[in-house]
């Protein structure tokens, strides 16, 4: 066998011959990145499905503000929506939970003290927060038995009653009931006495996305030896070729060829996806205090307005 760096957009003869312990390499590294991807992708998805939940509030509050729903179906479609919605959050939190331990084992090949400590990154803030441990009870719930949110309540309020031009509020609310929980046989029992009889799912979906934002850098700090050793290699073998041969190119492919030159193996020798790797990591940072956050179409005045 052979094993050769080419450029990969051209026909250009230049190449520089390496081992079978460098393509082996190689391929790890690609494997290595790979994998730092997925979890940066990953916890894309459950946040992108968090923000599409938060519109949802927001959306629905303006049309009930506008609408006035009054028949029993202007509810019920409320309440499809924020299931749907409740429904795909839920799901994107299984498969960052489950994926992310699984890519941390890739990159960190499979260390036993790694497992441990990211295991406990998820453990702590189960033991820490009631609102981690519901959602992770009603993720079960939602997945083989039913519904998230059991009721819908459209909420409007003057902000300042002695204020004869006051402003005025809407929000909807939308939760689980505890009857409707205790009546399941498999819901875990032993976390319905620390819930109230409605369990605000606004305020307990916050606290626990809060808590996946504090386990994500957690995660990143984990693997970031690993990954940039990955990433360093890879741009060495450019760099080697690039200098070689004067050229400036970032697209390189390794080859594997047998004795008749036929090509057994190819890999993809650069690095703009794993640039989203890093786009995706420094967007998604700590969202701190995002249970005490909302956003509101509230006009702010000013000292001077007053």
């Amino acid at each position: 066998m052979k094993y050769t760096i080419k450029d990969a957009l051209s026909n250009n003869p230049d190449e520089i011959t390496i081992t079978a312990e460098e393509f082996d390499s190689i391929k790890n590294a690609k494997r290595i990145l790979s994998a730092g991807l997925s979890i940066e992708e990953k916890y894309e998805v459950l946040l992108g499905n968090y923000e599409d939940l938060e519109k949802e509030i927001v959306n629905t509050s303006i049309d009930s503000m506008l609408n006035r729903p009054r028949k029993h179906n202007d509810f019920r479609i409320y309440m499809a929506k924020f299931n749907k919605r409740m429904t795909n959050l839920l799901t994107a939190s299984c498969l960052y939970v489950d994926h992310v331990k699984h890519h941390v084992s890739e990159i960190t090949m499979k260390s036993s003290e790694i497992k441990c400590k990211v295991n406990r990154l998820f453990s702590d803030k189960y033991n820490k927060y009631i609102e981690y441990r519901f959602m992770e009870a009603l993720r079960d719930y939602v997945q083989h038995r039913g519904f998230p949110v059991h009721y819908i309540n459209l909420q409007s309020w003057v902000i300042d009653v002695n204020d004869p031009k006051g402003k005025v509020a809407h929000t909807i609310d939308f939760s689980s009931q505890k009857r409707i929980l205790e009546e399941d046989r498999k819901f875990k029992k032993t976390i319905l006495p620390e819930l109230n009889d409605n369990i605000d799912l606004k305020m307990a979906t916050r606290k626990y996305m809060e808590c996946f934002s504090e386990i994500q850098p957690e995660i990143r700090q984990i693997v970031s030896g690993n990954l940039t050793q990955a990433r360093q290699l890879i741009e060495d073998y450019i760099t080697r070729f690039n200098e070689k041969f004067n050229q400036q190119t970032k697209a390189l492919s390794a080859i594997a060829s047998d004795d008749d030159r036929n090509e057994v193996d190819e890999l993809d020798l650069l690095l703009d996806w794993d640039d989203l790797r890093v786009d995706l990591a420094d967007k998604n940072r700590v969202l701190k205090n995002l249970s005490r956050t909302y956003v509101t179409g509230e006009t702010k005045i000013t000292q001077s307005e007053k």
